[in-house]
């Protein structure tokens, strides 16, 4: 087995100043925070004795990487995983990582010196390649949406499907020009983005790239995507939104532009979350179980604790329509004539 002295010795560096970068000391210039990092990672050395203070035992606490926190649909999840891990005697630490790959690195590196045992993951900006090596060494799952390629453990909906049937809904109610409000560069936005284009395919309509608006996860960036989309020579006459905090600031957007949600241009949602009820028109949207997914997900994950060799899996749970004002000409799929 690899040893920290020899990794010093590869590095270049002392015993020393390997141990303090491992421990996340400040002193440690950052450039030579970065070289020795690399050096672990090229040599995959995982730290067996970090000083004195290493706690050998389990620390009792799992941590939840979160892109952000203002998706509404988050707090039922962490419910559910909240529930699960207390339950088992063990503590939930949450933090976020604003999609920055080195931020959500930094908390990996809470793995390798035994500062927690175990990570859930929201989200992740890692590659697929680097989960894999990660899943092997360590607890680790996903929960919401999984990393499309890393074989990682992980409990999803088929995000793909459940924008298909919203967005075949809009179709078989009359719609040719659906708009697609999304983030492309999340994982989940990327397959609910799919789900889009293949019902598209499905019923013969071309893909316009002016339809196709990015945006981050705010309200005002829904918003600002909804006036970019009105203001063409053509707007569309439906707007699919990856998540319900997006369509809101779609459906504001519209009223401002004195357009009615649900008459002049259908909106549909995601994640069936209180301000889908709350705002007027009401939004419809698609359900996820948030509770049973952070509860699933949560097992998983304390499954690898126990066996870090067991078998990766990956859990499906049932999606819904919900329909409400802002759809009112849409149907179910399962109403179509044929």
């Amino acid at each position: 087995m690899l040893t920290i002295k020899e990794v010093a010795q590869a590095a270049n560096v002392s015993v020393a100043t390997v141990s303090r970068v491992l421990n996340h000391d400040k002193r440690v210039a950052l450039k030579t925070k970065e070289h020795v990092l690399k050096v672990v990672k090229e040599l995959d050395y995982t730290p067996n004795t970090l000083g004195r203070n290493l706690r050998v035992s389990a620390t009792k606490k799992i941590l939840v990487l979160l892109p952000s926190v203002l998706n509404q649909f988050f707090s039922s999840v962490m419910q559910g995983i909240e529930e699960s891990v207390q339950a088992r005697g063990y503590q939930v630490m949450m933090s976020t990582t604003r999609s920055d790959p080195q931020i959500e690195q930094s908390y990996i590196e809470f793995l390798y010196n035994k500062s927690i045992d175990g990570i859930i993951f929201f989200n992740s900006e890692q590659t697929p390649e680097a989960i894999d090596r990660l899943s092997k060494k360590y607890p680790i799952t996903f929960c919401i949406s999984s990393l499309e390629g890393a074989k990682a453990s992980a409990v999803t909906i088929d995000n793909v499907r459940a924008a298909y049937d919203a967005v075949s809904s809009l179709i078989q109610a009359g719609h040719r020009k659906i708009a697609l409000v999304y983030e492309p560069e999340a994982s989940h936005g990327n397959l609910r983005g799919q789900g889009y284009k293949r019902a598209l395919a499905q019923f013969g309509l071309p893909i316009r790239p002016e339809y196709l608006q990015p945006c981050d996860s705010s309200f005002d960036s829904g918003a600002e995507a909804c006036g970019r989309l009105m203001a063409l020579s053509d707007p569309p006459t439906a707007i699919f939104a990856i998540s319900d905090v997006i369509a809101a600031g779609v459906v504001q957007r519209l009223l401002r532009l004195q357009k009615i949600p649900g008459r002049d241009v259908d909106v549909f949602g995601f994640d069936n979350t209180d301000i889908s009820r709350m705002i007027t028109p009401t939004l419809s949207t698609i359900q996820q179980p948030g509770y049973l997914m952070g509860k699933l997900a949560t097992e998983l994950l304390f499954e690898k604790m126990e066996d870090l060799t067991a078998p990766s899996k990956t859990i499906f749970v049932p999606h819904e329509l919900i329909f409400r004002e802002t759809t009112r000409k849409a149907v179910k799929p399962e109403e179509e004539g044929t």
